[in-house]
């Protein structure tokens, strides 16, 4: 039987309910695969995680008083380290810098120039996955667990006319949703 993973922005039994009707052990295990795949979907799209987890990263100092990281909103600092090599790292007092707008640190020494020279221990995401997240998730997987026998399909062909299937990934309320959790200074 498949299993939600940590990250799962919304449980088989919202999406049951949402479907308000009984549903197989295999229509559930379909269910838990889809919510975990449309989980990691939303978390790729914001570029970012959504649920709260523990993170240990490096990144390259240059000189400047700020640093973001990867994964926010940050809810926790255990530990920056500035590297030297491989065997020494010198830990920064925890007094000596402080979290802004709960996407990065603010450390008024400057972090020092040089690569993967940053190492940073830290809880960011949600305790609570967003009640709007947490909908279009439910709404994303129950469409495309309806639709599991002709996702490729674009147009259907009725006696009383053709219409054309929506053949987006997404549904235009989903992006919409998710653009407001999208990290908004990626510099790609």
């Amino acid at each position: 039987m498949t299993t939600l993973r940590y990250n799962a922005l919304c449980t088989s039994d919202e999406v049951r309910d949402f479907l308000s009707g009984t549903l197989s052990v295999d229509d559930m295990d379909r269910i838990i695969s889809l919510i975990n795949s449309t989980s990691k979907l939303f978390e790729n799209y914001c570029c970012r995680t959504i649920v709260a987890n523990d993170f240990t990263e490096y990144y390259d100092g240059g000189y400047s008083k700020l640093l973001f990281l990867d994964n926010f909103p940050i809810n926790t600092i255990n530990s920056v380290y500035l590297v030297e090599d491989l065997s020494t790292e010198t830990i920064i007092p925890s007094g000596e810098y402080k979290i802004v707008d709960s996407i990065g640190i603010y450390y008024p020494s400057v972090f020092p120039l040089g690569i993967q020279n940053i190492k940073v221990s830290y809880e960011a995401g949600y305790d609570e996955v967003p009640e709007d997240i947490k909908q279009v998730c439910i709404e994303e997987v129950v469409r495309v667990f309806k639709r599991r026998d002709r996702l490729d399909v674009t147009s259907i062909s009725k006696p009383e006319g053709n219409y054309n299937v929506i053949s987006d990934p997404s549904l235009p309320r989903t992006k919409n949703v998710l653009d407001y959790y999208r990290a908004k200074f990626l510099w790609i």
